[in-house]
């Protein structure tokens, strides 16, 4: 069981470390003129907004009892 946690926390790492470089390479070219980049930096922009908001929907849901 422990072993399974130990990989769950390396593929979580992992994974926000190439989400937050492919984030960051898609500013950069976004900031030299590229639109393509442009665009999929506003799209994963928006869907990071769009979780958290239902984030907090749920939460706050829950804490009032609907």
């Amino acid at each position: 069981m422990f072993s399974w946690l130990i990989i769950f926390v390396f593929v979580k790492q992992l994974s926000d470390f190439l989400r937050t470089t492919v984030e960051e390479i898609l500013r950069d070219l976004s900031n030299i003129g590229s639109p393509a980049a442009t665009i999929k930096s506003l799209q994963i922009e928006l869907e990071k907004l769009q979780w958290r908001h239902n984030q907090e929907m749920a939460e706050m849901k829950h804490n009032t009892g609907m």
